[in-house]
């Protein structure tokens, strides 16, 4: 089987036993995945660059340094990971704060988990900056018990001891919680750390094929499922 059957979110069903579901933020909850392939394609054009085939889904689930410290050796940059860092901060700052949008269903969804009494939290590879005041003009950081970055745990979301850091947290163990991601290695990761995956398919990310490892695939907007036809 190429992938996953699309399951429409209100036919999910958890495990038993689940008692917690991590969201990703980036191409997830928040349809903010063209917003850095902009940034990416403007970083790289200064520079002389383009963007090759294999470098967003290379970057999707690392954190914001190891990303920085891929793209110095990937171009070959005489520049530092504060520098990359500070400069990509900036471009998406202001994006973040005053007009990335929610996925289409992305609140159906939040609530449709809330009404079933999950825990929700939020797992992300973006800086606290960048998301908690995006959380906050959505409505929808009273939502979540917590904001788990990348950035604070220091570790990848490509990595499973993120995840087991991640349920720690939230005082579960793996196997009692679900992750909801657009990214396939950090599917991967999370079930490799006993956690159910649902794949979010988004216009900019991984290919449904890619997320064919997960335990279910569903969407969260509209332009998304016509891109997966």
């Amino acid at each position: 089987m190429d992938r996953l059957p699309l399951t429409p979110y209100p036919s999910l069903s958890l495990p038993a036993g689940t008692e917690a579901v991590f969201l990703d933020l980036d191409g997830t909850l928040l349809d903010s995945m063209g917003v850095w392939t902009e940034i990416d394609r403007q970083f790289l054009a200064k520079r002389g660059l383009e963007i090759p085939p294999d470098y967003l889904e290379a970057i999707v689930p690392l954190s914001f340094r190891d990303t920085a410290l891929y793209t110095i050796r990937r171009f070959h940059l005489n520049e530092t990971p504060e520098a990359l860092m500070r400069e990509w901060h900036g471009m998406a700052l202001e994006a973040y704060r005053d007009w990335v949008p929610l996925k289409a269903e992305a609140k159906g969804l939040v609530d449709w988990l809330s009404g079933k009494g999950y825990r929700l939290a939020a797992a992300t590879a973006s800086t606290p900056e960048l998301a908690l005041p995006c959380l906050t003009r959505l409505g929808m950081l009273d939502r979540l018990e917590m904001v788990i970055s990348t950035e604070n745990v220091y570790i990848g979301k490509n990595e499973p001891a993120f995840w087991e850091v991640a349920a720690e947290k939230m005082g579960l163990p793996p196997g009692r919680c679900a992750h909801f991601d657009d990214a396939a290695a950090g599917l991967l990761a999370a079930k490799a750390a006993g956690l159910y995956t649902v794949a979010v398919f988004d216009r900019f990310g991984d290919r449904p094929e890619k997320l064919a490892a997960a335990d279910a695939l569903t969407t969260l907007d509209p332009k998304d499922r016509e891109a997966l036809r």
